[in-house]
């Protein structure tokens, strides 16, 4: 028992003097007297006193409030846990708190304290995380020991009764809404058993409560983590090359302006001798600067149009076609004869790779909004539009578990224009659609050019396709597995490392993703990268596509397109299918995992969408843009139904929600969940056709945009990153958010710009590179 002598101590003038003497004599009582003592009494009268002597009679009520719980804890420490560092630092933050002492009065106030809105699903007690890890106080013992705060996270299970009262009606609530999490600042030395411990208190399990959990979050170290290193040097060699492919771009530029005013010193000085004049040509002797090629269009993005191209370009019907009086291949005779005159200008293989990673040349060709030759223009603006719904659809969705006026979020639901969230998984088959549709264009144009198949042009199908997607893939998942958990941290981190991070299964079967199997592979086990199971699918459908383009492209379009009524048909029946014999599940739904599973991800149930867009692709390539359509009437009922079709799809399920949200029958869910996607795929197979065709207006106006194709190359970039973002922002936060349409907009914005410009900046680094590298293994 702690003596009253030291009660003479802890006067005003030696307060230091006295905490000093006190730490010596409860480590030595501790340590000496540990055998005979069963429990760690305080003798709170003692202190009591220290209090009546050091303040007035405000200051005793403010310090004793504060005070009692604390002491009543450490009254009920085990005596085995007393030779441990935790009691007593735990006894040197009761006499700081007593004493009034800052450091002290920090821990208790970072500490979390009972919240607003837990009827409306805020279940977190939140501290103050930053506060509580500045903590370092130095024990006044001459010792040198030093208490630092720790911030632990305590999980409280609710008794069923407090559960029903705030959960009943959010079926989006989860896990979260069976326990009360209560944040504490404790002393660093305190380990997860003895906080468990001192908070098994009878009056705790008299109101029902238990401690079923107790975690610590804080900084994590490096240090040891071999992946991350090597993770980070292979980062490092990618920005060093970027860095030298820079300099040796400048290098290049410089040497050919010096050159071209060589070139136009001799021509000078050849008008005034007589003699001929000679010409500076480009990398693919061409008469322009390098910066200024001409190339070809090709399946990538990073395809560049000479500036003076685009005065000599004309768009007929939506495809933009360059005009006769420019010739993209054509070289002259004074351009062959300074190419074997001057071959210093030549650029060998290693120059070539080099530049490839030049951040200026990369940088410009990802910027440059013109068109090129044959492109449909209105494909950029569905791209980048249909991007914004994804990541729309994702931080609403992840945000949820965030929110501390959950029930608000319901409420919200019930609202017509709310319904385009729950129905945003559209925008994938967006991006299936068009997949096809670029597939099947592409792929059939270059076929009526050489007018044959060959197994060199299909082997050069396939590896541009695994070349044009994987490095930046492996890359991203690379990232996400070794590093993107050092870039989470707050009291949220556990939450969202449980939600999104799965490192384990990213090192147990990345390889699923390298080979594009994952969709299949997935089963027991959490898939790498959750959302990666749609490059699954683009994938095994772009090796599939041969099977209907190869007919079309030469001529068997009966067969063709028997094929691609029969992915139709896969896709309808396989999803009803399922749906039926599974008990009527979606993604809504509390069996939204098991739908995922087995219907959500499944190519033979996403497989439709895309054969639409193969047809559309092929329709594209033999009308040339050129079809008119007959009569107003037909445009307008075309356009007419596809609308009405691509509303109803994304807005009937206003029917669900209206009222206490009673959801289908399960015949008629089944129908929707069946034909939504097809139909979805039908509006914007019009909506894409009237454009490319001369009749979409304004809306193909809008859709052409320039400002769209910057955007538009970033997409697979985006869509690889932006669930990272996303997990990196809701994993720093200090607390719950609070929701309202500006919250929502607000965020929304923050996180759509920070993903694009991620994604330019890996893009760059990464993607660009990559594809400039093909060229140079294929020498074009």
């Amino acid at each position: 028992m702690l003596n009253s002598k030291y009660v003479k101590l802890m006067s005003a003038e030696s307060l230091t003097k006295g905490s000093k003497e006190l730490w010596k004599h409860v480590s030595s009582e501790t340590s000496n007297e540990q055998s005979n003592i069963t429990t760690a009494k305080i003798d709170l009268e003692w202190l009591q006193q220290v209090a009546d002597e050091l303040y007035d009679d405000d200051s005793i009520s403010f310090v004793r409030g504060i005070f009692q719980p604390f002491s009543n804890l450490l009254n009920m420490i085990p005596s085995q846990f007393l030779g441990d560092k935790c009691p007593k630092d735990s006894l040197e933050l009761l006499m700081g708190v007593t004493l009034l002492d800052k450091w002290a009065l920090q821990m208790i106030d970072a500490s979390g304290k009972p919240s607003r809105n837990l009827l409306q699903g805020n279940n977190i007690w939140f501290g103050s995380y930053d506060d509580c890890l500045k903590i370092h106080h130095t024990v006044p013992d001459n010792t040198g020991h030093v208490i630092d705060g720790a911030y632990a996270t305590m999980k409280m299970p609710l008794p069923k009764d407090v559960t029903l009262m705030f959960s009943a009606g959010l079926n989006v609530f989860g896990e979260s809404s069976e326990y009360l999490r209560w944040d504490l600042c404790v002393p660093k030395s305190c380990s997860s058993d003895q906080i468990i411990s001192m908070f098994h208190t009878t009056q705790l399990r008299s109101l029902g409560f238990s401690i079923a959990s107790v975690d610590f979050v804080g900084p994590k170290s490096l240090e040891g983590d071999t992946a991350s290193y090597v993770s980070i040097a292979i980062l490092g060699c990618f920005v060093l090359l970027c860095i030298i492919g820079t300099i040796w771009d400048i290098i290049q530029d410089r040497y050919t302006t010096s050159t071209k005013a060589a070139d136009n010193c001799h021509q000078n000085s050849g008008k005034q001798t007589g003699t001929g004049t000679g010409t500076v040509i480009n990398d693919d002797g061409q008469l322009s600067t390098r910066r200024d090629a001409i190339v070809k269009q090709t399946p990538d993005n990073f395809n560049t149009v000479d500036h003076r191209q685009r005065n000599d370009m004309s768009e007929s019907n939506g495809i933009s076609q360059p005009s006769n009086s420019l010739q993209l291949t054509s070289v002259h005779v004074e351009d062959v004869v300074l190419k074997e005159s001057k071959p210093s200008l030549q650029k060998s293989n290693l120059s070539r790779v080099l530049l490839a990673f030049s951040v200026r040349e990369n940088g410009r060709k990802l910027l440059n909004c013109s068109t090129p030759p044959g492109s449909l223009g209105c494909l950029n603006g569905i791209r980048v539009l249909s991007m914004a719904w994804v990541i729309l659809g994702h931080s609403i969705r992840m945000s949820i578990e965030q929110l501390e006026n959950k029930t608000d979020l319901w409420n919200m639901s019930k609202t017509f224009w709310f319904q385009f969230i729950p129905n945003g998984s559209l925008s994938v088959d967006t991006f299936f659609f068009l997949s096809g549709l670029l597939v099947s264009y592409l792929f059939i144009r270059e076929v009526q050019k050489i007018g044959k198949v060959s197994i060199k042009q299909m082997g050069l199908f396939y590896f541009h396709r695994f070349w044009r997607l994987t490095p930046l893939y492996m890359i991203v998942i690379m990232i996400y597995t070794n590093l993107t958990k050092y870039f989470i941290e707050g009291p949220m981190e556990n939450r969202l490392k449980a939600l999104l991070i799965t490192e384990e299964s990213c090192k147990s079967s990345w390889w699923t993703n390298l080979l594009y199997i994952n969709n299949l592979y997935f089963g027991n086990h959490r898939m790498c990268m959750g959302w990666s199971w749609y490059l699954a699918n683009d994938m095994q459908f772009y090796i599939l596509s041969p099977l209907v383009l190869v007919p079309l492209a030469l001529g068997y379009r009966v067969i063709g397109l028997l094929i691609i009524l029969c992915m139709v048909a896969s896709q309808i029946i396989s999803t009803g299918y399922i749906a039926w014999h599974n008990g009527n599940p979606t993604l809504e739904t509390q069996h939204g995992a098991q739908f995922f599973k087995e219907v959500y991800i499944k190519p033979y149930a996403r497989i439709g969408v895309y054969a639409i867009g193969l047809l559309l692709g092929y329709i594209i390539n033999r009308t040339k843009g050129k079809q008119h359509i007959s009569g107003v009437v037909v445009l307008f009922v075309g356009t007419l139904v596809a609308g009405t079709a691509g509303l109803l799809v994304n807005y009937l399920t206003y029917d669900q929600f209206i009222g206490d949200h009673t959801h289908w029958e399960s015949e008629s869910n089944i129908a929707f969940q069946t034909l939504f996607r097809p139909v979805w795929a039908l509006a914007l197979f019009w909506l894409v056709f009237v454009c490319v065709h001369g009749y979409g207006g304004f809306v193909n106006t809008i859709l052409s945009w320039g400002a769209w194709i910057p955007l538009s190359r970033l997409t697979y970039a985006a869509y690889l990153i932006h669930l990272i973002v996303l997990t990196v922002f809701l994993g720093n936060m200090r607390g719950y958010g609070y929701l309202t349409r500006f919250y929502i907009m607000n965020n929304y914005i923050g996180i759509f710009a920070i993903t694009y410009a991620a994604s330019f900046i890996i893009s760059v680094v990464v993607e660009a590179p990559f594809l400039a590298l093909e060229k140079v293994m294929f020498k074009r």
